[in-house]
């Protein structure tokens, strides 16, 4: 029997990974493109130059990508991997996971990026970027685009659209994988309501909102929620379909409160209220960074409510709206219930916020307590 080989260096997987994604982008483009296209020769040169790096390196002293051709067989080089996509997205996965600062934040890989199942991993690795904050997401999202691009050769694909505010681009949050059979899923401006919502139309807005949360709902399972008006205190797996369909309910139950068409001022601004910590209240352990598309979905929310709070003032109701969040918990307690959420934290996270779960507000003289997960020994 034949002793394997030595294992592929990190490097290596990452020159693997690039040569593959910029293949398959080529291959694609070259079937797409017409046949008297002006770039096709340059392109179908280049696409030669790949196959040749794919089975070793260039001369170095020989031409570049627009004139590499020689004569006979060896010009072609051998065939790509027969699974550049596993091969590709295996590498990124393993530098996904260990990067220190993704582990921080995410508190330890998902246990889904590291299972056989590949459209588990496939979702995990995405819906993990969600979690991280800006930079760091833009970093990672940008290492799987070429991941992407070879996940998407195998067919069409499919989407699930959630609407997006108006005038927001469109901004794809899980891009679809027709090899392994999932669809993507991307904020679509103008995109329908979905089933089930009633009439929506006195604030789209939240609509917007719900219909992105229960779009994330169906395929993260590392979500977790921490309303108090379903479970007394603590932090409670969606995972698990009772507790999911209860979550439901209640998330388009306060929809609907915060929608109706006959609410006057003050009790649009108190449906929103409810709306907004129903919205808040799904969060992950560790919660996701405040700079990260879930902290970016929260803060649309509090917008939504500090408009409410400003009509509401316009027309005689006084109103106040404050997020508890970016301050030391001993500062913001004093805006609780008291039923606050303790969370296990390194000794450099004690006593901050990490999330608020339901904004204080005050309205027509009468106030209304936060509530908020913090960092505890």
């Amino acid at each position: 029997m034949a002793e394997p080989g030595p294992a592929r260096s990190p490097l290596e997987l990452l020159v693997e990974s690039v040569l593959a994604g910029a293949q398959a982008a080529l291959r694609a483009g070259l079937d797409r493109a017409r046949e008297d296209d002006p770039g096709r020769d340059r392109a179908e040169q280049l696409a030669a130059w790949l196959r040749q790096c794919s089975g070793g390196p260039p001369d170095p002293s020989g031409p570049g990508p627009a004139v590499a051709q020689t004569a006979g067989p060896a010009a072609e080089g051998p065939e790509p991997p027969a699974d550049e996509f596993t091969l590709a997205f295996a590498a990124v996965l393993d530098q996904f996971g260990a990067d220190d600062r993704v582990r921080q934040q995410l508190g330890g890989l998902p246990a889904a990026c590291t299972a056989p199942d590949a459209a588990a991993a496939w979702r995990a690795f995405w819906l993990g970027c969600l979690r991280l904050d800006a930079q760091l997401a833009a970093r990672w999202r940008g290492a799987g685009r070429d991941v992407a691009v070879l996940a998407m050769a195998a067919g069409e694909p499919a989407w699930t659209e959630p609407p997006a505010g108006p005038g927001t681009p469109v901004r794809v949050l899980v891009p679809p994988a027709p090899a392994l059979g999932v669809a993507g899923i991307r904020e679509r401006p103008g995109a329908p309501a979905g089933p089930g919502l009633g009439d929506v139309t006195a604030v789209p807005d939240a609509a917007s909102l719900v219909q992105r949360v229960l779009a994330l709902l169906e395929v993260d399972h590392e979500l977790c929620h921490a309303l108090e008006g379903l479970q007394v205190t603590g932090i409670h797996t969606l995972n698990d379909p009772v507790t999911a369909a209860e979550f439901r309910r209640e998330l388009l139950r306060r929809l609907r409160d915060a929608t109706r068409p006959d609410a006057g001022r003050l009790g649009r601004l108190l449906g929103l209220y409810q709306l907004d910590e129903a919205i808040c209240s799904v969060v992950h352990q560790p919660p996701a960074h405040p700079e990260s598309w879930w902290g970016d979905l929260a803060t649309a929310s509090h917008r939504l409510l500090r408009q409410a709070a400003q009509d509401a003032a316009r027309d005689g109701v006084p109103a106040e709206v404050r997020p508890l969040e970016l301050l030391p918990y001993a500062d913001l307690r004093r805006y609780t219930a008291g039923r606050n959420v303790a969370y296990r934290v390194p000794r450099d996270q004690v006593g901050i916020v990490l999330a608020c779960l339901r904004t204080w507000l005050e309205a027509d003289g009468q106030a209304y307590p936060g509530r908020v997960i913090w960092g505890s020994e």
